[in-house]
């Protein structure tokens, strides 16, 4: 019996052949769109990326090959590694794409930042998710890793990663008056305090002003980080909520949350500490928040022990 050749962008996730040149794919799933694979060693150029045998060389060049707003996803192989070295060192300019990394632990595909502060990954359309990366910060100061101008954006099971030296004054930026935007198991590990300055833009894990529709769930944050993991500055954010994530706040002076007063939404669930404060108060304890953000008795809120020490609080300018 003699195959049909097959032509067409749209793969499964895995294609090959079994003994006696019979074909088969694995994990296939439903898609509108074309199946891109990028592995260090690849090559960027036509004819490749259609398979991961013959993959791309950078998730930048796939994201050049790809369609808008039929669903096509580019899958990154495990152990790929890359570094980016200047602003929009990834640029996402193609509305609704997936950009998937495969591979857990260590093995996730790293992306390093470096040589300037103002390397990132920038996202400029909507509709687009990235998924299961390391990013690992090389160059002190950084000014942050994701900076999001478009809506519609879903970051999952990334790892943000920085060391002593070379810390992130931001993480992720939301850009003023875009909405709609979920993060899901993130992680931020940052050892030591980064040259920034309290309240200063851009400061924090996440900072967004006049945003709605934020949701953060199950994410762990640990660290030094600069003004609050959660940074509402100027215009107040609606519909923000932080569900079943955990923090720890090693920076002194510096909380948990810090929104503009009118800031609506609530966290529920997880637990926050601040230990290198003393005072119970809800300032150590929460950060700055208003009567529309809402803490549940099920949040956690401690310091070091001293005087107030652990366990729940539930705040008192929040109903």
């Amino acid at each position: 019996m003699t195959l049909p050749t097959i032509v067409s962008r749209r793969s499964g996730l895995f294609y090959g052949s079994q003994p006696g040149g019979l074909p088969f794919i694995q994990d296939v799933q439903t898609r509108t769109g074309n199946v891109f694979f990028v592995m260090t060693g690849g090559t960027d150029s036509a004819g490749y990326g259609l398979h991961p045998d013959a993959p791309f060389a950078t998730v930048d060049f796939a994201i050049g090959q790809c369609k808008a707003s039929q669903g096509d996803v580019i899958y990154v192989m495990p152990g790929y590694t890359e570094t980016i070295t200047a602003a929009a060192g990834w640029a996402v300019d193609v509305a609704g794409i997936s950009i998937i990394g495969l591979g857990v632990g260590k093995t996730k595909p790293t992306i390093t930042f470096g040589t300037a502060t103002t390397t990132d990954i920038n996202v400029t359309v909507d509709n687009i998710l990235i998924k299961n990366f390391r990013f690992v910060n090389n160059i002190d100061s950084l000014v942050n890793f994701l900076d999001l101008d478009g809506e519609w954006f879903y970051g999952e099971d990334l790892d943000f990663v920085t060391s002593s030296t070379k810390e992130a004054l931001g993480f992720i930026n939301l850009a003023t008056t875009k909405d709609n935007f979920v993060f899901r198991r993130c992680t931020a590990l940052q050892p030591t305090d980064p040259a920034g300055t309290d309240g200063a833009v851009d400061t924090g894990f996440l900072f967004f002003i006049d945003t709605e529709n934020i949701l953060v769930e199950e994410c762990w944050l640990y660290g030094n980080f600069e003004t609050a993991m959660f940074h509402n500055r100027t215009t107040k954010g609606l519909n923000f909520w932080v569900k079943n994530s955990f923090g720890v706040q090693l920076l002194s002076g510096a909380e948990p949350f810090q929104l503009v007063a009118d800031c609506e939404g609530g966290c529920f669930g997880g637990q926050f500490s601040t230990p290198a404060e003393i005072a119970a108060t809800e300032a150590t304890l929460v950060g700055t928040i208003g009567d529309k953000f809402f803490i549940s008795p099920t949040t956690g809120f401690g310091n070091d022990g001293a005087a107030g020490g652990q366990g729940g609080v539930i705040v008192a300018t929040a109903s």
